[in-house]
């Protein structure tokens, strides 16, 4: 249950953050691209699947009752990493697609704002800044799964890139995109300006920053064990 309990948890907060992304999708770019509909049940559907495969994988990879296959399907006895790598790489596909079908949507807007600004500062717009933290959600996720194929014979490696999912991925990038949504909303409502918004979001993920290498790092002490 706890397995489940983490698992369910985490991946509740991934699925609300690729909601929130999808429905501002077409606010930002004034519109849909063509074929964004099937992209967006691509990323449903494979969701469906993990969740479903990774509740079930968990249980019969807890029991022993799939054998040898349990790292690839079932549970990896890893505190908030135990989906199986099958899954794991399946959760990557659905965030990869979904920072592209932001990247489509936003596209027009992106192009506009930089060919407005015509500075390098000019990709640091909130809406660029948003994008950016989409592929940070689905790029950092990727380092929970070194070594690809086995096991890492070394607890001491294997739990060095556990703690850059949990600090680097849960409580790093989820807070950037965190902080670039609430900012975009903040200035699409009249409350703030642009300016403002985007100077805030910046300095909040040079904090965020700090505080995931800090996070990251006081478990070093006891990962040498």
């Amino acid at each position: 249950m706890r397995s489940v309990h983490l698992q369910a948890a985490i991946v509740w907060i991934g699925v609300s953050w690729i909601g929130a992304g999808l429905f501002l999708a077409p606010l930002i770019g004034r519109g849909e691209p063509a074929g964004q509909r099937h992209l967006v049940n691509l990323i449903f559907w494979v969701l469906v699947v993990i969740v479903a495969g990774a509740l079930i994988g968990d249980y019969l990879g807890i029991m022993g009752l799939i054998g040898k296959h349990w790292f690839w399907f079932g549970n990896q006895g890893l505190s908030y990493l135990e989906l199986g790598r099958f899954w794991q790489i399946l959760f990557f596909v659905g965030l990869a697609v979904w920072s592209l079908v932001l990247l489509r949507a936003f596209w027009p807007t992106l192009k506009a704002l930089f060919r407005q600004g015509g500075s390098f500062y000019s990709l640091f717009r909130i809406e660029h800044l948003l994008w950016y933290s989409t592929l940070a959600v689905a790029v950092i996720y990727v380092f929970g799964m070194i070594p690809l194929a086995s096991p890492n014979p070394s607890f001491t490696i294997t739990d060095f890139w556990r703690w850059w999912v949990v600090h680097l991925w849960v409580e790093w990038a989820f807070e950037t995109f965190t902080a670039a949504v609430t900012g975009y909303f903040l200035m699409s409502l009249g409350l703030v300006s642009r300016q403002l918004v985007e100077r805030a979001v910046l300095f909040e993920w040079i904090l965020i920053l700090l505080s995931g290498i800090l996070g990251t790092g006081h478990h070093m002490y006891w990962v040498g064990e």
